[in-house]
């Protein structure tokens, strides 16, 4: 059983997280070395901004939601 997909249903509020923070480094990693190769180190760091920009938007959205 793939408990990867099960780790999100847990309703503890620090579980969430730290399974969100799991994604987004994914996320950067993966995405970061792909830009970087491809497109060259300052492309990366507009891409850096402006996710960062919106990972923070995110988790300020879903903290809202979690505290309703």
């Amino acid at each position: 059983m793939n408990t990867t997909l099960f780790i999100a249903q847990d309703h503890d509020p620090d579980n969430l997280k730290q399974t969100i923070q799991k994604i987004e480094l994914a996320t950067i990693l993966s995405t970061g070395l792909v830009l970087w190769h491809t497109y060259g180190l300052r492309s990366l760091i507009r891409y850096l901004a402006g996710l960062t920009l919106v990972l923070m938007t995110q988790r300020i959205y879903l903290a809202a939601i979690i505290h309703k």
